[in-house]
């Protein structure tokens, strides 16, 4: 007995598998059901219509290798925001938003937690890694949670779409740091401007109380 096709089931599939912006999936997921459409009005059976469609796999491999690049850039946009959205001990909160909270902080100099120069010499460290591609010493200074993200595949991608090329660290620029407290916990928050040969990126970096790196936010 042949197995039922499940066309909302094939369609998901392939749409999570596509490396493009959310306006060409959800384009491409209208295609796709409409053409599942056309097929049940030709009478064609499920297993036709497996056949004709293939596995979502290579449904997806075929869409991504015709996207232009303009789609693979709106694509590593996304992915890095996806992957660099920080939680910083609170489902849900990500770390532009808790830039955006930096007003309502404690002053570096009032924390709890952890001392100014401190904050920024850990800083300068992590971006030094970071410069240098060596991710399993950031991961080993990081929390748990963070250390899944800090792999040179992830991390790469996410440099990407800021510039392929930054070219050699020249300088840091202005520096802005706070303690952000919520439910009882208490974060050092760090916004760091940093000068290369070809780009400049605006860092936003946050560490515990323990001083490890809890989110990591580039732009």
């Amino acid at each position: 007995m042949n197995e039922r096709f499940d066309e909302k089931q094939y369609v998901q599939q392939v749409v999570k598998m596509l490396k493009c912006s959310k306006e060409k999936k959800e384009e491409i997921r209208r295609q796709l059901e409409a053409d599942i459409r056309d097929a049940r009005e030709r009478n064609e059976s499920d297993a036709e219509i497996k056949q004709s469609l293939g596995s979502p796999v290579a449904m997806a491999e075929e869409f991504n290798r015709t996207f232009p690049e303009s789609e693979g850039r709106k694509y590593r946009k996304a992915k890095r925001i996806r992957i660099l959205l920080l939680i910083l001990g609170i489902a849900g909160i990500v770390a532009v938003v808790v830039y955006r909270m930096l007003p309502k902080g404690v002053p570096i100099e009032e924390s709890s937690i952890c001392k100014e120069t401190e904050v920024g010499a850990q800083s300068e460290k992590l971006i030094a890694l970071l410069d240098g591609g060596d991710y399993e010493a950031m991961a080993e200074i990081a929390t748990s949670e963070m250390q899944p993200y800090l792999t040179e595949e992830k991390m790469e991608e996410a440099k990407k779409t800021i510039g392929d090329d930054w070219g050699t660290f020249r300088n840091f620029g202005k520096t802005y740091m706070t303690e952000i407290r919520q439910n009882g916990q208490s974060f050092a928050m760090v916004q760091m401007n940093a000068s290369y040969d070809n780009v400049s990126v605006t860092y936003t970096l946050t560490f515990d109380a323990e001083m490890k790196l809890a989110g990591i936010y580039m732009k």
